[in-house]
């Protein structure tokens, strides 16, 4: 079965019932290159993720870092940031998903403790209720020390409608 319009085919099955529907808004990016000095003072730092490994929908804009909802429905959000560079006095930190309708927060622990020579991953992830041009992006956040904390080359944001 095929579904679509002139121009572009929307959804896919094949004889096992497999579904693609190669239109479904759909993004991962990564950060590519290590950002200096970034965070560490209690300062929000939006995360931009330019390294696009696809965007299905055009929906991500690898400029801005922001994901723009191109219809209402849920979307599954996932950000993975790396941070370099903390020290003693870093000690509270996370990595949240900001959305339009609400901020989901991850884990907010003390960085440095669980740090592994300076360097640690923070992970965020939800089901976010989206609106149609609604906006989503990962933030960035270490808190009491310098602001010398670096964000990482190996972070990733990604997201998917799901329903």
């Amino acid at each position: 079965m095929v579904t679509r319009n002139s121009q572009n085919t929307y959804i896919t099955t094949d004889t096992n019932n497999q579904v693609l529907m190669p239109a479904q808004p759909a993004f991962l990016a990564t950060h590519g290159a290590t950002t200096g000095s970034v965070t560490g003072d209690g300062t929000n730092y939006n995360v931009i993720f330019a390294n696009e490994i696809f965007d299905q929908n055009s929906d991500y804009n690898n400029a801005t870092g922001i994901f723009t909802a191109p219809v209402t429905g849920r979307y599954l959000l996932n950000g993975a940031v790396c941070y370099s560079n903390l020290g003693a006095a870093h000690t509270s930190g996370s990595t949240y998903i900001y959305t339009s309708n609400r901020t989901y927060y991850s884990s907010i622990m003390n960085a440095y403790a669980v740090s592994t020579g300076g360097l640690l991953g923070f992970t965020s992830g939800c089901t976010a209720d989206m609106d149609a041009a609604d906006s989503a992006l990962c933030v960035a956040l270490i808190n009491n020390g310098a602001k010398t904390v670096q964000v990482y080359q190996s972070s990733y944001f990604s997201g998917v409608l799901i329903c």
